[in-house]
């Protein structure tokens, strides 16, 4: 069984790390706003938690998490969860 919930587990965050989070539907999903801080020079973080029950599940799934953005001349120019930033991080470190 335990093999099976594995095998079930990556087939849904598989898709999610190329960002294609349509392999699972979520019923009454919330979306609340924990935080916002604004670094200056148009840089802000903003912590959120989701809360959603899988289509077909009982169990609700709370998920936590950061959002950079960085804005130019009142403009996005970038907007980024969180752990993206470690790997662009690291890559930068490596050249």
């Amino acid at each position: 069984m335990a093999s099976a919930n594995l095998e079930l587990v990556r087939s849904i965050i598989t898709p999610w790390e190329k960002g294609d989070h349509s392999s699972v539907d979520w019923a009454a999903p919330q979306t609340e706003v924990d935080e916002v801080l604004d670094f200056g020079n148009g840089v802000s973080l903003t912590v959120v938690t989701q809360h959603g029950c899988p289509t077909g599940s009982k169990a609700e799934v709370p998920q936590r998490s950061a959002d950079v953005a960085v804005l130019v001349d009142g403009l996005v120019e970038r907007f980024e969860g969180a752990e993206g930033l470690a790997g662009t991080r690291a890559a930068d470190e490596r050249g």
